[in-house]
């Protein structure tokens, strides 16, 4: 697949999904991610289930770039965050596969939790944690509001 046909895709999900926002925040916190990226709101694509704040896909090469974030602007649980995290994970591959219909598409899946502030305790424990999808450990990449996606993913190794 070319680049035009990754552009393709990210119109194909944007048709499958509610609209899309021109920014990822919550509250104060926010992330930013560059123009060209599709952002959309984890809670619109889920339901009922509990999910992150913002999903943001990205069309590289020969790939999607998926930064999937939970933004935090008080206190950070851990476990409910990796729940989010993996609820919006299974929702958004569900969505890219439909959209691929049955084409293989390269995917770069990468998670991150970004707060305001963070006591020591919290930070330590989402840098420990990791979601699991597919069999697959994706680790989790704590980051600060006012953070840029790009600057997010350059932190977590990509699988």
């Amino acid at each position: 697949p070319t680049l035009l046909s990754k552009y393709s895709m990210l119109n194909k999900i944007k048709a499958l999904t509610p609209a899309g926002l021109s920014h990822c925040r919550d509250g104060g916190c926010r992330v930013t991610a560059p123009p060209s990226a599709l952002i959309l709101k984890g809670e619109s694509l889920s339901g009922a289930a509990k999910a992150a704040d913002c999903i943001i896909i990205e069309a590289e090469g020969e790939r999607l770039a998926i930064t999937i974030v939970e933004l935090k602007s008080k206190s950070v649980k851990t476990r409910s965050v990796v729940e989010k995290l993996e609820n919006s994970t299974q929702h958004i591959i569900a969505i890219v596969q439909e959209a691929a219909a049955g084409k293989k598409v390269k995917i770069e899946l990468r998670h991150a939790a970004v707060a305001s502030s963070w006591k020591t305790q919290d930070y330590a424990s989402i840098a420990e944690s990791r979601v699991y999808f597919n069999g697959k450990r994706y680790p989790i990449v704590p980051g600060r509001c006012g953070s840029s996606v790009l600057a997010l993913r350059e932190r977590i190794p990509p699988k």
